[in-house]
């Protein structure tokens, strides 16, 4: 019974300090800017609340065969697209439903499991897929990238974007405008550079060309250039690209 009093003692004495430490608390939680899914503005919210997806990767040397296999479809970059040179590859894992704080030991496994299978399937709660990038170098501009991701990606566009149906030779895509945040960078508790998302971002214009082919979504898009890729030239660029998927 003693012990009892004693705890109830403590927890009425404690009350306003309670309280006190709990708006503490709130003033102290982390915002990041992020940008809403409908609206396509930048918005606030705290970092425990924002989930977002992660495409983690890098460079590759590995060739377009081991690629294939472990993306699970097969891809072929070729030297050249339209006037644009092969520049480099990229093997990458893309994630969903990540928090903003992620544990380190899971963001190690994250980066590992860009090549390593057992790795992959211990993040089945975030979703992964693996992808592939090229980029193509082209004179007097930016770099301009391929991507190609599996398993039927359904696009969200929102009230910002324009989306125009084109088509590539028989293949049905969409051009599309739209905009993305761009974040000064950091370095993170990982010591590796990353996007400093409380740090309010600005709103930079892109310009994709986005198809699909057996149920493989591909994009091609520019790198933030003062002159963007026109849609003929994306055209002309992902005819060349998927001539060589054959």
């Amino acid at each position: 019974m003693c012990s009892l009093l004693c705890v109830g003692a403590i927890l009425i004495s404690s009350s306003s300090t309670i309280r006190a430490a709990a708006l503490n608390a709130l003033d102290n939680v982390k915002m990041i800017f992020v940008q809403d899914d409908d609206t396509g503005e930048i918005v606030q919210k705290p970092a425990n609340e924002a989930y977002l997806r992660y495409n983690i990767g890098g460079n590759t040397n590995l060739d377009d065969t081991e690629i294939s296999k472990k993306v699970g479809y097969k891809i072929s970059y070729p030297k050249q697209v339209g006037d644009a040179t092969f520049g480099y590859k990229t093997l990458a894992v893309s994630f969903k439903n990540v928090p903003y704080d992620l544990d380190t030991k899971i963001y190690q496994l994250m980066l590992k499991s860009v090549e390593n299978d057992d790795a992959l399937c211990k993040l089945s709660e975030y979703t992964p897929l693996r992808n592939t990038l090229g980029a193509y170098v082209k004179v007097n501009t930016d770099v301009v990238i391929a991507t190609a991701l599996a398993k039927n990606i359904k696009y969200h566009f929102d009230k910002n974007t324009t989306v125009e149906h084109v088509t590539i030779g028989d293949i049905k895509g969409m051009w599309v405008k739209s905009t993305a945040p761009l974040y000064p960078l950091k370095s993170d508790i990982h010591n590796l550079t990353s996007y400093d998302m409380t740090s309010k971002p600005s709103l930079e214009k892109f310009w994709n060309l986005i198809w699909q082919v057996n149920g493989i979504n591909y994009q091609f898009y520019t790198h933030i250039t003062e002159e963007p890729l026109s849609k003929e030239k994306a055209i002309e660029f992902a005819k060349d690209f998927m001539a060589a998927q054959k």
